[in-house]
């Protein structure tokens, strides 16, 4: 998928496409990105989402993002020894419009019906 612009591009539900680590990649939020976290963070019960969110927002947004990119790897051209630190350091260069465009698609399909309004913004 190509982007128009530089505008992220959303695809299907849970999916968006973004200009992250240098170049144009896709997150894909659902089941399968709930799967890999509770896989990465085992502590952290998935039923309690919104918990982690409270506790330690940025830690979660920066582990879901992972799990999220993980998701297309094939089509993400990741680099050796891809973790969720590369992720906050890409997330870091993002302009803050595309983060919380990512922000807004994995909140929504992580838990329908919670206001992205409500999720917190990653520091400038």
């Amino acid at each position: 998928m190509s982007l128009k612009n530089n505008a992220p591009a959303a695809t299907r539900r849970g999916e968006i496409t973004v200009e992250i680590g240098g170049q144009p990649r896709t997150f894909k939020f659902g089941m399968n990105a709930l799967g890999a976290y509770s896989e990465l963070r085992p502590s952290q019960a998935v039923e309690s989402l919104l918990s982690a969110m409270q506790t330690n927002p940025i830690r979660f947004f920066v582990d879901m993002a992972y799990c999220g990119l993980q998701q297309r790897a094939a089509d993400n051209a990741l680099p050796e020894g891809f973790a969720p630190e590369t992720v906050g350091d890409w997330i870091d260069e993002m302009p803050q419009a595309d983060w919380n465009k990512v922000r807004d698609v994995m909140t929504a399909a992580l838990m329908p019906g919670k206001p992205t309004t409500e999720a917190p913004t990653m520091p400038a």
